[in-house]
């Protein structure tokens, strides 16, 4: 499964002064079991904003239970992107 994030509207300060964004979780997809090229159906809808920088990130797991905890899961990865570099 894939967990979707968006910043919280107030970044924390990184080690070299500059704002590290904070994440809120907007949602998370289906698990796919068994399949190592998963095609989610679940659809996440956002507000875009043309000329602002929209950054987003994207976590995957292997999901291996019932639990919500995703540090009961194995994470597989994670990519960060702009919302307007991904639909243009």
């Amino acid at each position: 499964f894939a967990v979707l994030y968006s910043p919280t509207e107030h970044a924390a300060a990184g080690p070299h002064g500059s704002a590290a964004p904070r994440w809120r979780e907007l949602g998370r997809t289906e698990t796919i079991p068994n399949n190592l090229d998963p095609a989610w159906a679940k659809t996440f809808v956002v507000d875009y904003f043309f000329e602002r920088l929209q950054p987003f990130r994207v976590e995957v797991y292997d999901r291996d239970g019932a639990s919500p905890d995703l540090a009961k899961h194995d994470f597989l990865g994670a990519a960060e992107f702009d919302l307007g570099n991904a639909i243009t």
